[in-house]
């Protein structure tokens, strides 16, 4: 579900800086979302850091979260550039790539 701008409930938590709240959707599996708004959002959390929501999103087994922004720059491309040690290896772990594709 979307509002008219198309944010979703995750999308809104995010934006109002509540990542125990995104953690709780998550894991009451209110992840639905197209793959687009899916790989945006996760994306998104990458960006920022938000290691317990990506935690959250890969304890649901959620397919791999190795996706390309418009620019083919990966998630974990991503994390790397932002600092994001944690997030880095949690994708590590999960195999994504450590390349651009």
């Amino acid at each position: 579900m979307q509002d008219r701008d198309g944010r979703t409930a995750l999308d809104i938590a995010h934006e109002i800086n509540r990542p125990e709240l995104a953690t709780l959707l998550i894991e009451e599996g209110i992840f639905s979302a197209p793959n687009s708004i899916l790989e945006n959002f996760i994306l998104n959390i990458i960006k920022s850091g938000e290691t317990s929501i990506i935690e959250a999103i890969l304890r649901k087994d959620i397919e791999n979260p190795d996706y390309d922004d418009i620019n083919n720059r990966t998630t974990i491309l991503w994390a790397a550039e932002k600092g994001h040690e944690v997030i880095v290896k949690l994708l590590l772990d999960i195999g994504c790539q450590r390349k651009g594709r």
